[in-house]
């Protein structure tokens, strides 16, 4: 009989597959991120906002499986600044200063993230992004609970 994983587990797990190079592939043609961001501008500009920042967050986890961050972290500012109140992307955010070993900044995303998910009610996510922003840097005095 296979042992059940724990809520936080599941909750963990579907927020990496979220971020990873599945999550990347693109709809129309997974290697023509000119073509993504030609979509993304079309959603901007017709209104649907989330689907426009979620298609920034594909093409961030493109730029991140092509190991080039400074490209991640244009496209995350750009859907930070579509919809700032979106907790995925600062968590998305954090993660790529967190990877850059930019402490500071990735605190600062991951408190945020972790205060739209305690608004949105959602623990389990927030408990994740707390879970990230202590594994930071245990000892950084924002990274404290």
């Amino acid at each position: 009989m296979k042992p059940t994983q724990s809520p936080q587990k599941d909750l963990h797990a579907a927020r990496r597959r979220r971020f990873t190079s599945t999550y990347a592939v693109t709809e129309e043609a997974p290697a023509d991120i000119h073509s993504a961001l030609l979509k993304v501008e079309q959603l901007r500009q017709q209104g649907n906002l989330d689907k426009a920042v979620d298609g920034l967050l594909r093409i961030a986890a493109v730029y991140m499986v092509r190991n080039t961050p400074i490209k991640t972290i244009a496209v995350l500012r750009h859907a930070a600044k579509m919809r700032p109140e979106r907790p995925d992307v600062r968590m998305a955010y954090g993660e790529v200063f967190g990877r850059l070993r930019m402490v500071d900044e990735a605190v600062a995303e991951l408190r945020k993230a972790c205060d739209l998910y305690a608004d949105l009610q959602e623990f389990g996510h927030e408990l994740e992004a707390l879970r990230q922003l202590v594994g930071l840097d245990p000892g950084h005095h924002a990274a404290q609970v």
